[in-house]
């Protein structure tokens, strides 16, 4: 009786820990980072933190697109160097859909062209649509 019992809770752990996992090492989404961290006043704040103890490296470095703290300059520098830094950099630079666009490719909202700016210097594809339309209109 006592082996299926112990069978059972062996089980249980391994689930637990495969949700834990999940959310162990959780970081924040790209709509999270662009739309929030990567605006240049939060972005400053991010860059130029007060000490803080509880934080690795006392809060002073920082990845804004990855949402990590770091313990050195030299990991922090190894950090820009790898594949998942450059991952994380690359989908960053594009601004996320919003939930109005979303609706309307679902087709829950009518079909209205509306354009999204630029929140800091890299383009969006409905930045890039509107800009080819003004050229367009220009040259008629």
């Amino acid at each position: 009786m006592a082996g299926l019992t112990c069978r059972k809770k062996g089980a249980k752990q391994k689930h637990i820990k495969k949700a834990n996992l999940k959310t162990k090492r959780f970081r924040r989404d790209v709509d999270q980072v662009v739309l929030e961290d990567m605006l240049p006043e939060n972005e400053k704040k991010l860059l130029n933190q007060p000490l803080d103890e509880h934080k690795p490296g006392m809060g002073q470095h920082y990845c804004v697109h990855c949402a990590k703290y770091f313990i050195s300059d030299i990991a922090i520098e190894t950090h820009f160097k790898t594949k998942e830094h450059k991952k994380r950099f690359k989908t960053c630079k594009e601004i996320p859909y919003t939930m109005e666009e979303a609706m309307r490719a679902g087709g829950l909202q009518p079909a209205k062209p509306k354009f999204t700016k630029a929140i800091y210097a890299g383009k969006t594809k409905m930045a890039d649509l509107e800009e080819s339309k003004q050229n367009e209109d220009m040259s008629d």
